[in-house]
């Protein structure tokens, strides 16, 4: 839907309804935008999800907080 939003805003010419062909564009980029947002914060779960080490991290993390307060 994106390419053909664009191509009507930017291919066509100026008509009554191209305001209209603009916002379907932008809503059309912005909701591929949070699509792919979406789908790689569904990735990085994932990957933390498995057995990762973390004890040393979260002492470090605990530490440094605690010394710059």
């Amino acid at each position: 839907m994106l390419y053909t939003y664009m191509s009507y805003a930017f291919l066509m010419y100026y008509n009554d309804i191209f305001l209209l062909y603009v916002a379907n564009m932008t809503l059309s980029f912005y909701g591929f935008v949070l699509c792919v947002m979406m789908l790689l914060d569904e990735i990085k779960i994932e990957r933390l999800k498995s057995d990762m080490p973390t004890k040393g991290l979260r002492i470090f993390l605990f530490y440094n907080y605690e010394k710059n307060r």
